[in-house]
């Protein structure tokens, strides 16, 4: 026969009423350290949001885009005006390189 304590209960019993109840005691404060982290996390997601929501005010938005009704024609006469243009620089500066490499090369061959 084993003993019987003071409140008339056996000690093994004692015994494992005391550790049901430490680990509800660590249980609450796991369930409470818990929801600190719960709570961190939220206000890191609030700060995000807010940084994000920041960048926002910098940006505008374009709306929809629309087409327009009229076709867009190609404009020929200042197509040809820009072609003739850019036509007679390179040739005037094609001219003078071909002048400026000839006499290099007499002077190479000169000297």
């Amino acid at each position: 026969m084993q003993k019987v304590t003071r409140q008339g209960r056996l000690p093994g019993l004692i015994l494992i009423q005391d550790e049901i109840s430490t680990l509800r005691r660590d249980l609450y404060r796991q369930n409470i350290r818990l929801a600190d982290d719960r709570m961190a996390l939220k206000i890191l997601r609030l700060e995000k949001e807010k940084i994000l929501n920041q960048g926002k005010e910098m940006f505008v938005w374009a709306v929809k885009p629309r087409c327009s009704k009229k076709p867009v024609k190609p404009r020929l006469l200042l197509n040809v005006a820009i072609a003739g243009i850019l036509a007679l620089f390179v040739g005037v500066f094609l001219a003078f390189f071909i002048e400026f490499v000839r006499e290099n090369r007499e002077k190479s061959v000169s000297a």
